[in-house]
C-alpha cells in the first residue's frame, strides 16, 4: 500500500516536472526564437533533466512552436542587417547547434545580397571609402573580415 502511494507520488511529480519543462520553454520562445540545442541548455540551467527537456523539446516541434529552420532564418536576416557576413553568421549558428545541412541551405539564398550588405558595413564604418588613406583602407578591410565577409568579396569592394 505504501509502495503504491510512492510510486503514484512520483508519477504525479514526473507529470508535473514535464509540464513545467514545457512551460519554461514556451516562455523562453514567447521572448525570441531559440535553436533546440539553446533550449535544452536553457532548460538545463533551470534544474530540469536532460530527458524532461528533451521530451518537452519534442512536444513543442511537434506542435510547430519550435523550429530550427525558423530560428536559422529569422537570425539570419537579423545579423545580416545588423551588417555581418555569412562566415560569421554561419559560425555563430554553428554555436547555438544548427545543423551545417540547414545553414548552408538558408545561406545561399543571401548569395545575391552579401555585396550589398557588406557595402552598408562599409559606409557605416566610413562614409567615403574613396578618401581613405592608405592605412584606413587596411583598417577597413580588416573591420569587414571582422564582420565576417568573405576575402575575395572584399578586394572586390576595396
Amino acid at each position: 500500500m505504501h509502495t503504491e502511494h510512492v510510486q503514484e507520488q512520483a508519477q504525479e511529480h514526473s507529470a508535473k516536472t514535464k509540464k513545467s519543462a514545457r512551460l519554461a520553454a514556451m516562455n523562453l520562445l514567447a521572448r525570441r526564437e531559440h535553436s533546440d540545442k539553446e533550449l535544452k541548455q536553457k532548460l538545463m540551467l533551470r534544474n530540469f533533466s536532460a530527458q524532461d527537456a528533451d521530451q518537452a523539446l519534442t512536444t513543442l516541434q511537434q506542435d510547430g512552436l519550435q523550429s530550427n529552420r525558423r530560428f536559422t532564418e529569422n537570425y539570419i536576416r537579423y545579423r545580416a542587417q545588423k551588417g555581418f557576413g555569412p562566415i560569421k553568421i554561419q559560425h555563430e549558428l554553428k554555436q547555438k547547434g544548427v545543423d551545417h545541412t540547414l545553414i548552408q541551405e538558408l545561406m545561399t539564398a543571401w548569395d545575391q545580397q552579401w555585396p550589398d550588405i557588406m557595402q552598408q558595413a562599409a559606409y557605416k564604418y566610413t562614409s567615403n571609402y574613396q578618401l581613405l588613406p592608405c592605412a584606413d583602407k587596411l583598417k577597413l578591410h580588416r573591420f569587414l573580415q571582422q564582420r565576417g565577409f568573405p576575402h575575395d568579396l572584399i578586394h572586390a569592394y576595396t
